[in-house]
């Protein structure tokens, strides 16, 4: 599950060095995209107030904290693969350019045949969980190591830590839906500047605002 890997921005630069062409490009890009997700926060189409709904909504539907924790978990697990397929997808539109719109009408096609995959692995790594980050063997094995990290917070019953996992999880994820949907039909050029250390980038940045935002409360 990519979705948990490389948070950590490596920064080389030092107050002698000068931009590459590269660098300064990655700048602008990530500029470009925190400033339209900035754009949208006053308004219903923000992809943190939209994290807010669903959480909710969650909290709603559960009758115990248990039950909550359990109800946060699995919506953290297979928002972040449904993530992680959006990544996937941005890399085969930079090795596929000439085909972004056709790529992205077939990726919408394949939402019911891909949510019934994701739902399976989602139920296995549940279960990961549940036995102490145990596993005798299944089909989702090889992801088991990217989610080991939430069995200690697990145990604990951490309900803050899921809450926030969840927002952060939730908002990125509606971010990309919401570019790869609407940004990226209206400007197929943008779908290049969704590199993985860009997306990279954009989860730490939102992480932090996702932070603050909780320090208000």
């Amino acid at each position: 599950m990519d979705f948990f890997k490389n948070k950590t921005i490596q920064h080389h630069e030092t107050p002698q060095k000068k931009e590459t062409i590269q660098e300064l490009q990655l700048r602008k890009n990530f500029e470009s995209i925190i400033q339209y997700f900035h754009s949208t926060s006053p308004t219903t189409k923000s992809p943190y107030q939209e994290a807010l709904k669903a959480y909710k909504n969650v909290c709603d539907a559960a009758t115990s904290q248990q039950e909550l924790i359990y109800f946060l978990t699995s919506d953290i697990i297979f928002t972040a693969l449904h993530t992680t397929v959006i990544e996937e997808l941005f890399s085969t539109i930079m090795d596929n350019e000439e085909y972004t719109l056709e790529l992205i009408e077939k990726f919408s096609e394949d939402t019911q045949s891909r949510d019934e995959l994701i739902n399976e692995h989602t139920t296995n790594h549940l279960l990961f969980l549940q036995n102490s980050g145990i596993c005798e063997g299944c089909e989702s094995c090889e992801g088991h190591q990217d989610i080991s990290h939430l069995v200690p917070e697990w145990e604990r019953m951490n309900l803050p830590y899921f809450t926030k996992l969840f927002l952060e999880v939730q908002t990125i994820f509606c971010f990309l839906e919401r570019i790869t949907y609407e940004l990226i039909p209206k400007y197929p050029d943008i779908a290049l500047m969704m590199t993985p250390n860009l997306i990279a980038q954009t989860r730490h940045h939102l992480a932090e605002y996702i932070s603050k935002k909780l320090s208000e409360v």
